[in-house]
């Protein structure tokens, strides 16, 4: 799940370098729709990152470090 995530963030990098292309309005209405995206999965992401914690905590890794 987290890999998809991060899969879907690189391609929004790339959608957002894209973007410059655009009309201003055009760049508006892509980050609202991204925005409006980010806060209705909110919750997802931090759950997500709540079960990658526990588990580095498990292993007895400290949180600062990012595993897979």
């Amino acid at each position: 799940m987290l890999e998809s995530l991060e899969n879907n963030l690189i391609e929004v990098k790339n959608a957002s370098s894209e973007l410059t292309l655009h009309s201003f309005e055009r760049r508006k209405e892509c980050l609202e729709i991204l925005s409006k995206k980010l806060i209705e999965n909110s919750e997802k992401i931090i759950n997500i990152n709540t079960k990658e914690l526990e588990k580095s905590s498990a292993k007895g890794i400290d949180s600062h470090v990012l595993t897979e």
